[in-house]
């Protein structure tokens, strides 16, 4: 076991104690109230395409369509081929990315996120899903997601390119803030 020396620990305890940003809270609590935000952001935008469930409802649901379906689900989001986000230890997946009668992905949902993966976490994935994109016209890609078009696809896919063109992964946007996805 290695023991550290007061002045280690002093810097160490120094270093995780939150810092306090120019209103007066801290780092941490800004981070929280951001992502809550965010979190509303993306609750309202997936409403109108069936809203967002916990993976045990969306099991629950694909009951009646395949057999296994929680070992289904359990692949779909190891492998990133669905959004699935972590809201307060639960793991929440937004419902427009499933074909409500075969409960399989669908294709152009899977597509975009496959152009997203190697620059944004599952989190920033839905939250792009979510936010008005320029190359839809202003349109958040949920709302432009039609079978066959394959304009969400292409916006996915200047995003990653942008991506590329950072030396590293863009950062978690500040609400209101957009021009992160074009």
């Amino acid at each position: 076991m290695h023991t550290l020396r007061p002045e280690q620990a002093h810097s160490l305890a120094s270093a995780l104690r939150p810092t306090q940003n120019t209103h007066g809270t801290s780092a941490i609590s800004a981070y929280g109230a951001q992502r809550s935000a965010q979190f509303a952001i993306m609750e309202a935008a997936f409403a109108r395409h069936g809203g967002m469930s916990t993976s045990d409802e969306v099991a629950c649901r694909m009951r009646d369509r395949r057999e296994q379906p929680i070992s289904a689900l359990a692949k779909w989001i190891v492998s990133r081929s669905v959004i699935a986000i972590d809201r307060d230890s639960c793991m929440i997946l937004p419902m427009f990315q499933f074909d409500p009668t075969s409960w399989n992905p669908r294709p152009e949902c899977s597509e975009a996120v496959a152009e997203l993966l190697d620059f944004f976490d599952d989190w920033n994935i839905a939250l792009w899903f979510a936010t008005s994109n320029p190359w839809l016209g202003g349109l958040p890609p949920v709302d432009a997601l039609l079978p066959g078009r394959g304009s969400v696809v292409r916006a996915a896919k200047a995003a990653a390119t942008r991506g590329r063109a950072a030396s590293s992964p863009p950062s978690i946007p500040s609400v209101g803030a957009a021009s992160w996805i074009a």
